[in-house]
């Protein structure tokens, strides 16, 4: 059994992939369905590991320089805010769950065709061993530009709307775990 495993694991491509993060995230809705009668409790331990989830995928995506190793760990991190999302268990933020599971299943997809093309154009992975690439190749360079964007969730791109309707549902929510996460960054910066 481990064998075959193993064998579908190498011949899945990288869209496979993508579709099996789906999976995950629906399998996650479903289980969270399923403990319905203490919501407080399950959901709390749910959002915290969500959070978890999104710091690790993030910390991942810090340490390392390869571009195939920080799409891998932005799809952990983008795991962790639908994680988040289905644990709030409001109409808002399921529907801000899918919308960014549908926008981030195509976004990835982009990237990671994205860093096929720039492995190929520059013949590494590796960030620093390459640059020039707004000028070498200007509609790849604005390609990558607009991708991060979007996977970044900046307002007028895809991802903003799905990021916007969990972190509006978790200011609504007002549970100790989305203060901590929504009310207690922002009170950093506002004074």
């Amino acid at each position: 059994m481990p064998g075959l495993i193993l064998l579908r694991r190498r011949r899945c491509s990288r869209c496979w992939r993508l579709i099996d993060k789906s999976r995950c995230v629906f399998d996650f809705a479903h289980i969270s369905l399923i403990f319905r009668q203490d919501v407080g409790y399950t959901h709390t331990i749910l959002a915290w590991l969500a959070i978890a989830t999104v710091v690790f995928g993030v910390i991942g995506a810090v340490a390392y320089r390869d571009m195939r190793q920080i799409a891998i760990y932005n799809i952990v991190a983008a795991i962790g805010v639908m994680a988040f999302g289905i644990s709030l268990m409001t109409e808002e933020s399921m529907e801000g769950t899918i919308f960014y599971l549908l926008q981030d299943m195509v976004m990835k997809t982009a990237l990671f065709f994205i860093v096929g093309a720039i492995a190929y154009v520059a013949g590494t992975n590796q960030l620093g061993r390459f640059s020039g690439l707004l000028g070498s190749y200007p509609l790849l360079g604005w390609t990558v530009f607009l991708s991060a964007l979007a996977l970044g969730g900046i307002p007028p791109f895809s991802g903003f709307i799905g990021k916007a309707l969990i972190i509006r549902a978790a200011f609504d929510k007002d549970s100790f775990c989305s203060r901590w996460l929504c009310y207690y960054p922002c009170s950093c910066f506002i004074r």
